[in-house]
């Protein structure tokens, strides 16, 4: 399911994703940096997972639904040499042995 819809002034397309094996999950592709929005999640009392993957940014965390949300940025244009790597990485199916990106967890403040 795909549907255009505004936060706040800001046009985006969320998209969500139910899968075999894959829980409800919603994918935002952003036009800004979301620090706003990962302060927002923090102050609502949920935890922040943040994850550099090279050519977007993404931060994750639950509503308070329990469906999975995602927001994500580029940070870069896709090139030929990233569309090569994908193609060999989609045929390869061996394990990787490298290591992942490196999530950030950000814990909401605690209340006195």
């Amino acid at each position: 399911m795909c549907c255009q819809m505004t936060l706040g002034a800001v046009a985006c397309r969320p998209v969500l994703v139910c899968g075999v094996g894959q829980p409800q999950s919603v994918h935002v592709r952003w036009r800004r940096r979301h620090g706003v929005r990962k302060q927002r999640w923090l102050a609502y009392g949920r935890t922040v997972i943040e994850v550099d993957h090279e050519f977007v940014r993404s931060i994750y965390t639950n509503d308070p639904d329990g469906t999975f949300v995602e927001w994500t940025y580029n940070v870069r244009a896709l090139n030929e040499a990233d569309r090569i790597e994908a193609e060999r990485l989609l045929l390869d199916d061996s394990p990787s042995d490298q290591p992942g990106e490196a999530a950030i967890f950000h814990s909401p403040p605690v209340a006195v």
